[in-house]
């Protein structure tokens, strides 16, 4: 099998080749290449190292837009930032929804519940925490605003409430477990 490492010199060699049961192959030995760093045979084909390095670029981009809701033709380029803007966003229209029509839809908790998801997915280092922060903020800010305009405490708002704390207990058993694995860990 061929490794990210040597299919990414491989793409940009004079000597590749492409079978249909295996993939990309060195023509020399019609083969999978076997070299670890370097190839001895490397001949650059200054044409496909300029694909593939478009390639590489346009996928790079392609997964930015994924991360960030193609706010990054914006620059942003951050999943925390982008999922606090649709987050905000979310909050916004459940505001408008509840102030204007007197009534939550269910779309608008959609788009905060996005938005946390990809605010959670962008702090790798303690996703349950802030993830359950931000829950209980938009959850405590859903109920105040439909005490205040409605009149009346709903089960969505009271459910962000409580998913939020979860999710901050979980953040923070996590966060103790990692500690005492890296303490074990510079111990051994």
């Amino acid at each position: 099998m061929i490794t990210d490492e040597q299919l990414a010199l491989c793409k940009q060699c004079k000597l590749q080749s492409w079978e249909f049961t295996k993939g990309t192959i060195c023509s020399l030995t019609n083969d999978y290449p076997t070299f670890h760093n370097a190839c001895e045979t490397f001949e650059l084909d200054a044409e496909k190292a300029e694909k593939y390095k478009r390639t590489v670029e346009t996928r790079k981009q392609n997964e930015l837009e994924d991360k960030t809701f193609g706010l990054n033709s914006f620059g942003i380029k951050s999943q925390t930032i982008a999922g606090l803007i649709v987050a905000f966003i979310g909050v916004l229209l459940t505001s408008f929804t509840v102030i204007f029509m007197g009534m939550i839809s269910l779309w608008t908790i959609g788009v905060i519940a996005t938005g946390i998801v990809f605010v959670a997915r962008g702090t790798k280092e303690i996703p349950s925490l802030i993830g359950g922060i931000m829950v209980l903020v938009f959850g405590v800010a859903l109920t105040v605003i439909t005490i205040f305009f409605l009149g009346l405490i709903t089960i969505w708002s009271l459910a962000l409430v409580l998913i939020g704390i979860i999710f901050i207990i979980m953040g923070i058993r996590g966060n103790s477990v990692r500690d005492k694995d890296d303490t074990l860990d510079a111990q051994l």
